[in-house]
């Protein structure tokens, strides 16, 4: 009979990805999952920087050589959000309500820029929810992508001559956290066999960019060791 491991979700993040440990020998198959404790909040902060070069090729006039022009940008972005489990099935669906505690962003070159042009920023304060299974796979994000979308219209402004125009934003930012958290253990293939000590598998994330492209990025994780604690077993 396999044995269910419960990890807790500030533990699987933590433990997880900084806490390493000798590998064991058993090979004895683990069942991952991820579980809250109804009415408890967690924080999160999620911080990500970016360093972007635009190589804008040879701008000079006709028949003239001129040096590649490159604009260099840096993006960062800071934000912190509080989840609390106000339904927790570790067997079924657990429903999460979430709020943006505060959202910080900043951008260089700085032009001249109204208060809240970024519209990442208006995440800040917002509530949503959504709801997971104990594999950590979302399973009712229709609360999320209803905010996404709100939140995505403040990237679009109106122009009369050139029509609708969308400017640079950091919203791929907040979407990459609220899917990046849960993907440790969302990632295993067949969850329901389980893992071993040892055992790896692997993913792709995506990568958040100010404009409109599709970059992703290779993930693999390790089930470096097992301990015991107050909470139960965490991976």
């Amino acid at each position: 009979m396999k044995k269910i491991l419960i990890i807790s979700a500030i533990s699987a993040l933590i433990i997880m990805s900084g806490c390493g440990g000798p590998v064991g020998l058993k090979t004895e198959k683990e069942i991952l999952t991820v579980t809250f404790e109804q009415g408890q909040t967690l924080r999160y902060q999620f911080v990500s920087n970016r360093e972007i070069d635009i190589d804008w090729g040879q701008m000079g006039k006709k028949g003239k050589t001129t040096k590649n022009k490159t604009d260099k940008h840096r993006e960062t972005f800071k934000m912190v959000v509080a989840y609390t489990a106000v339904e927790a099935d570790a067997y079924g669906l657990t429903r999460i309500k979430a709020r943006c505690e505060s959202v910080k962003t900043g951008r260089s070159p700085v032009k001249r820029r109204s208060r809240s042009s970024e519209p990442a920023e208006y995440f800040d304060g917002e509530r949503f929810s959504f709801g997971f299974e104990p594999n950590g796979k979302i399973e009712d994000y229709s609360n999320l992508h209803r905010l996404i979308k709100k939140v995505a219209e403040n990237a679009f402004r109106d122009d009369r001559k050139m029509g609708r125009i969308k400017s640079p934003d950091m919203i791929g930012d907040f979407i990459v956290t609220q899917w990046f958290l849960w993907d440790s253990i969302s990632s295993i293939a067949e969850p329901i066999e389980g893992v071993a000590v040892g055992d790896s598998w692997s993913s792709k994330l995506p990568i958040p960019t100010p404009m409109v492209m599709r970059q992703a990025r290779d993930v693999e994780y390790t089930l470096s060791e097992i301990r015991p604690s107050d909470e139960g077993r965490l991976a």
